[in-house]
């Protein structure tokens, strides 16, 4: 994170600089609502917390602080992202479904640093992004079915950058019309970076992995 008083801040890698863990179990919670046969709406919450004490190894600049190599510092960061979309089925079988998606991630970042002795220094940003999407489906039998999502968007405005791809795929089971479990794998890339009068900010993130998942339907 630069400063208008230090200048350009240190480009910080959270597990190499910060000892983050590279490994982390997340909780996702999914639902869908769909009001006609083709239509429906989708709403996804995740949340990716991560704290760490470490023995720095060289000098960080973040925003308006210094912390020196050799320094003992505390670090957290914690993303909460809240996905809302709607979808329109435009392919649709007793077997397999095809749609596209509008939507907008709401993504909520808070990251800090600190030591006793130079104190805190953190940073919050709340980035909504306009998404675009693809939706596919395909039922093995009634109780299994094979789910895929593939979410993307890219902008560059004034003083604003971002960019966003979610892939999802997921096999899911149904215990009742309106309740099932999933297990899937989920590919998470993101980046948003943005100027002001104060500081320039760059974050991104990049997770992927297995996941499961409870999901309602109404």
């Amino acid at each position: 994170m630069d400063s208008k008083t230090l200048g350009k801040g240190t480009d910080i890698d959270l597990e190499n600089d910060l000892d983050f863990d590279t490994e982390l179990s997340l909780f996702r919670a999914e639902a869908q609502w769909r009001f006609f046969p083709k239509h429906r709406l989708e709403f996804t919450y995740y949340n990716i917390s991560r704290d760490s004490s470490v023995f720095l190894g060289r000098t960080l600049q973040f925003g308006d602080r210094t912390f020196t190599v050799g320094a003992t510092v505390s670090a957290d960061t914690d993303i909460q992202i809240f996905k809302l979309a709607y979808t329109w089925s435009f392919l649709q079988t007793n077997k397999y479904e095809v749609g596209i998606s509008l939507g907008a991630d709401l993504m909520d970042i808070k990251t800090s640093i600190s030591t006793p002795i130079i104190g805190e220094e953190s940073e919050a940003l709340i980035a909504p992004l306009p998404v675009l999407g693809l939706r596919a489906a395909y039922a093995f039998n009634p109780n299994f079915v094979l789910n895929t999502s593939a979410d993307f968007f890219y902008l560059e405005y004034e003083d604003f950058r971002g960019r966003l791809l979610d892939i999802n795929v997921n096999l899911e089971y149904y215990f009742w019309e309106y309740f099932s479990l999933s297990i899937g794998y989920n590919f998470f890339d993101v980046e948003v970076a943005y100027q002001s009068d104060r500081r320039d900010l760059d974050v991104g993130y990049l997770f992927h992995g297995p996941k499961a998942a409870v999901k309602l339907y109404f």
